[in-house]
């Protein structure tokens, strides 16, 4: 391997230096023309005698006058006789690419490539893969990123040439500015060039003929211009894309089951856009490397190779062009390879490179770097690593891509296309296995780090709740109400437990003596508003309202027009057993869900807008400790509770600076019942079932 390596790196650059650019003379004189907006659909062809007509270039908006103005034709317009445009069916995701032959009179041809941004292919494409609809506009998301790459790929080819790297030779370009400016590039026609492709996988000569136009890149990277630098830095678009992807990647799993168990061990890796940012753009930094200009989307369709012969669509061994530049930037020395051994190999290819291929490149980009008088700062070691590290990253894309091929450009019959996709599987499976492993290798000690960090922000957050309850609680002065003490303080549930406690603490500390109170039970609702009225000397109103059984409709009218100040909303109740939705008794959910959640809200839009008129007044809800995670066999309480503080912590940021004050509660062990027949069984013993039911059989029987 190692005595072929240099034939073919040698003749490649030999090959490079042969070729001979045919450039047209570029007339400075580009002029802006008032078009009207074509309408070319998907590979129709136009060919027509030309005879001055403003045909179409595509169906952006751009005309035959406006090319020949690019490409410096506009003299000599008189002396076309033909314009020949259609549309390939090789466009990009974001890009519709058109090719124009011009003939003269002389029956001389011109060929040109114009390719102009747009983002109706990758709506079309991920429509196929997820077997949805999108709504209309939806591709409008992609704009963004879209006029990001595309003019970066416009700054590409005004820079000057990097020697040594066979790119189409450039005509024009305009960048993209939506709404005002049609983008497009004029390129060379690389016609007879071919492509390798996706379901197929290079091979080794292939990999070196890649690398002896890739070095070329790295060498330049060695103490590049600042103005390259600052041009082409990582684009954070890309992981606003690769972070995203985890519903492609999930429906295709689910269409191939044999993709479930490896998936179900890096599923979680899907989830954290901080994972891709550091493997994409922090992660070659962390062991002291430089960034180096990276093609960043280095697969099959943008490597072009030369033919076998003519009219053969079979690739040779030898790399004409590489394509589409729009994902420049600096990063990783090692990003390229990674892109390109994990999209375009198989598994054994892909294996066999990793151990040969990359140490056989990296000595000879440190030769051809002390060729060109400049010192590199990279060792081997740190090469295989970046290398690792990337390879991770890609290895989470590649399912992602390959669904979307498949839909894309299934096969002509439904055995190829079965074959062909359990290749891809097994590719996905191998880059997803060995992923695994480059991350143990790499972050050995990144589960225990994870564990522990998570454990680490519950503690911090439990702390942080604490710490601010004692700071409310016992530090800042209370809340001054006399301001509402002539007006009516409304509690549900007041009879029992919290709800009686804020009573208590409003009579005897806050000056608080107007009541009204909403209770279930008539008998508590007599008793204490008596002995409200003779220990305090309050005024009560009192209501009789089940919450539980009532209709919501049926609360006092004249909650909206009495004058209150004060709403605590405590009426609440918690299963008393513990069971699957369908084990529990019918009704059970939706009435703890109406109780805890529904009644507050009900509570909270009869009062709220009164309150809003008179710029003041406080709300209370009370909450509770479970809502913090899902219980499971317990699952509409802590339902309740969550949601019961997320509309607080709305309705308080809404109303924040208007004098209305919104507060949720979070509870804990409100009585030993709850501590006994629902604490200990789910949070303590967990959601085994069996053990839920020892337990609660036990303690049925020390009852009885």
């Amino acid at each position: 391997m190692e005595n072929n390596n240099g034939m073919v790196l040698n003749s490649e650059n030999c090959r490079y230096k042969q070729h001979a650019r045919n450039k047209i003379f570029i007339n400075g004189e580009n002029r802006a023309l008032s078009v009207n907006t074509g309408n070319i659909r998907e590979h129709e062809y136009i060919s027509k005698k030309f005879d001055g007509q403003m045909y179409p270039i595509g169906n952006h908006g751009l005309h035959a006058n406006w090319l020949f103005n690019a490409v410096g034709l506009s003299k000599f317009q008189k002396s076309i006789s033909r314009l020949d445009c259609h549309q390939l069916g090789s466009d990009g995701f974001v890009s519709q690419i058109m090719r124009v032959s011009i003939e003269f009179k002389n029956k001389k041809r011109q060929k040109y490539i114009v390719k102009m941004p747009e983002t109706t292919n990758i709506k079309a494409a991920l429509e196929k893969t997820l077997k949805l609809k999108m709504p209309e506009g939806a591709d409008d998301r992609f704009i963004g990123g879209l006029v990001t790459f595309y003019n970066r790929e416009c700054d590409f080819y005004g820079m000057e040439r990097i020697s040594g790297i066979r790119v189409p030779d450039y005509f024009y370009s305009q960048k993209m500015n939506p709404g005002k400016q049609v983008g497009a590039i004029v390129m060379e026609d690389l016609e007879g060039m071919v492509s390798v492709p996706y379901y197929e996988s290079l091979n080794v000569s292939q990999l070196f003929s890649i690398a002896s136009q890739l070095v070329n890149l790295h060498v330049f990277s060695v103490d590049m211009p600042a103005e390259w630098k600052k041009k082409f830095s990582f684009p954070m678009e890309f992981i606003n894309t690769v972070a995203n992807m985890h519903q492609v990647v999930k429906t295709y799993v689910d269409r191939n089951p044999e993709l479930k168990e490896t998936f179900s061990r890096v599923e979680k890796m899907y989830h954290s856009r901080e994972l891709f940012v550091f493997l994409h753009r922090d992660s070659h930094k962390a062991l002291g490397l430089d960034d180096f200009l990276c093609h960043g989307d280095l697969w099959f369709y943008n490597m072009l190779w030369k033919s076998t012969g003519t009219g053969s669509e079979m690739a040779s061994n030898e790399l004409g062009a590489i394509i589409d530049w729009q994902n420049l930037h600096t990063g990783s020395i090692a990003e390229d390879f990674g892109h390109m051994l994990t999209f375009c190999c198989d598994t054994t290819t892909r294996r066999l490179a990793e151990q040969e291929f990359l140490p056989i490149y990296y000595e000879l980009l440190k030769a051809k770097t002390e060729e060109a008088g400049k010192v590199l700062n990279v060792t081997l070691s740190q090469f295989r690593r970046a290398y690792r590290r990337n390879f991770i990253a890609h290895a989470l894309h590649l399912p992602f891509i390959t669904s979307i091929m498949l839909c894309v450009q299934p096969a002509k019959d439904e055995i190829t296309q079965y074959n062909r996709n359990k290749q891809l599987i097994d590719k996905v499976i191998g880059a997803w296995e060995d992923a695994l492993d480059a991350l143990h290798e790499e972050f050995p000690f990144a589960l225990q780090f994870a564990v522990v960090s998570y454990g680490c922000v519950r503690v911090l957050k439990f702390l942080y709740i604490i710490c601010k309850s004692i700071l409310v609680h016992f530090i800042t002065p209370k809340h001054d109400l006399q301001y509402l003490k002539d007006t009516w303080t409304v509690i549900t549930g007041g009879t029992d437990g919290i709800g009686r406690a804020y009573i208590e603490e409003l009579c005897k500390e806050r000056g608080i003596k107007k009541f009204y109170l909403i209770g279930r039970n008539i008998n508590k609702l007599n008793n204490t508003r008596k002995e409200l009225e003779e220990r305090y000397g309050c005024e009560v109103k009192t209501h009789v309202h089940d919450f539980e059984r009532d209709d919501l409709s049926a609360l006092p009218k004249d909650l909206s027009t009495l004058d209150i100040g004060i709403l605590i909303n405590c009426a609440g109740i918690a299963p008393h057993i513990i069971g699957t939705l369908t084990e529990l008794p019918e009704g059970l959910a939706s009435t703890i869900l109406r109780v805890n959640l529904m009644s507050s809200v009900k509570m909270t839009e009869i009062v709220l807008p009164n309150m809003v008129k008179k710029k003041q007044g406080i709300i209370v809800n009370i909450s509770s400790m479970t809502g913090w995670r899902p219980l499971p066999y317990l699952s509409s309480y802590p339902a309740s509770k969550a949601a019961l503080s997320f509309f607080s912590d709305s309705l308080s940021d809404e109303y924040r600076g208007t004098g209305i004050r919104v507060q949720v509660a979070l509870g804990t062990l409100f009585s030993f019942w709850f501590f006994k027949v629902m604490f200990v069984p789910v949070v303590m013993l967990g959601v085994h079932k069996h053990r839920v039911a020892s337990y609660q059989a036990k303690n049925s029987k020390k009852s009885e």
